[in-house]
Order: C-alpha cells, then structure tokens, then sequence
C-alpha cells in the first residue's frame, strides 16, 4: 500500500514523507480550524464521560454495580477517541509515542483519576509536540525541517524499551 501511494504522489512525495514521519510544519488555518473543532467536540465528549471511565478502570462488574452503561459508554468513547485521533492523523500525519510517554508521565505526577487526567494528558500532547517541532527545527537549521515524528520516535523508543523492561521486573502497573 505505501508503495502504491508513494508511486502515485508524484509530485507530492515530499507531502507523503511528511504525513508518513509526522508534521505540522505545512500547517494552513483553515484546516487548523476544521480540526480544532473536532478535537474540542470529541475531547469534551471523552471529559464528560471521566467518572464512567474511573469506574470502568475497576472493572466492568464494578462500573455496572456502580450503575454505569459499560457497552454505551465504551461505544461512545470508541466514537469520540476515533474522531479525534482520525483529525489528528489526518492533519499531522503519524507520530508515535505521545500517547505513550505523555499519559504515563502525567498518571505518576497527578494519580489516576480521569477528570484530571484525561485535559492534563490533551495539554501535555500538543506541549510535547510543540516542543519536538522546536527541536525538529532547531537541530536541522541548513537541513530542511525535521518531521516530528523522529524526534518523537527517538524519545519514545528508549522509554518504551524502559517501560518494557520495568514491566518484566514485576515493577510498574
């Protein structure tokens, strides 16, 4: 499939690179906008939805003694996750580990209570990520931009060999 795209971008190829490592240096207004909306509609609806989520975290049995609709909640959290990892992707293109690093960071300093969890993790992200485009551009200055998607990469390896590694030793979650 990447081929056939990649043979097919003519042109755009360098676009295609970009989308493929992650990027938001050819970030236009309008399509800022068009995402914003989605990412704030879907965020407010997984926010609404932070005491069901607490409750599902202890376990199905418990959530539903605790009067929580397990199968709607999950479906509408399904929905509202999809839509804005979908903007996000579509806009920036693939960039891995925030989602990652940032909730596992955030879940030691603040605890795992989702109210303060869930806008803490959507802050933190698009820090991190600002941050990384930082980076992207100022370790390459003569070079081009550098999609975020490696440096992201080049943080959130290390950490999930580190994570992988604190799980086998029977320390962690």
């Amino acid at each position: 499939m990447v081929s056939l795209l990649t043979y097919m971008a003519g042109d755009r190829l360098e676009d295609l690179v970009f989308w493929g490592m992650g990027s938001i240096s050819g970030a236009d207004w309008s399509e800022i906008a068009l995402v914003a909306a989605l990412v704030i509609f879907g965020s407010f609806v997984m926010m609404s939805h932070a005491k069901e989520i607490n409750a599902m975290m202890m376990g199905d049995a418990h959530a539903m003694d605790l009067g929580v609709n397990v199968r709607n909640t999950r479906l509408i959290l399904l929905f509202a996750s999809s839509l804005v990892t979908a903007a996000a992707v579509c806009f920036a293109g693939v960039i891995g580990f925030v989602g990652l690093i940032i909730p596992h960071i955030l879940r030691i300093l603040v605890g795992p209570d989702n109210r303060s969890l869930l806008p803490l993790c959507m802050l933190g992200g698009g820090t991190y990520i600002i941050a990384c485009d930082y980076v992207a551009h100022i370790i390459t200055p003569n070079l081009g931009i550098l999609p975020i998607g490696i440096i992201t990469a080049l943080i959130g390896a290390p950490y999930f060999i580190y994570l992988l590694r604190r799980k086998k030793s029977g320390v962690g979650w």
